[in-house]
């Protein structure tokens, strides 16, 4: 349900979901936002060994 208010992430006085207070844009921009992958899921899809290592393996 929509109502008339003050978006808690933006602050404008627009239409506004009741129970998240977030305005249309910043609903959709957290959407968004939330289905980025995160770091854990990039290193599974690319792989581990494109990651450097700990440590200085160029020392003799």
């Amino acid at each position: 349900m929509t109502v008339i208010g003050h978006c808690t992430a933006c602050g404008e006085r627009t239409r506004i979901d009741r129970t998240t207070r977030l305005c249309d844009g910043c609903t959709e921009e957290g959407e968004l936002f939330a289905a980025l992958p995160s770091r854990e899921d990039t290193i599974a899809l690319i792989g581990r060994h494109l990651f450097p290592k700990e440590g200085d393996h160029h020392a003799p």
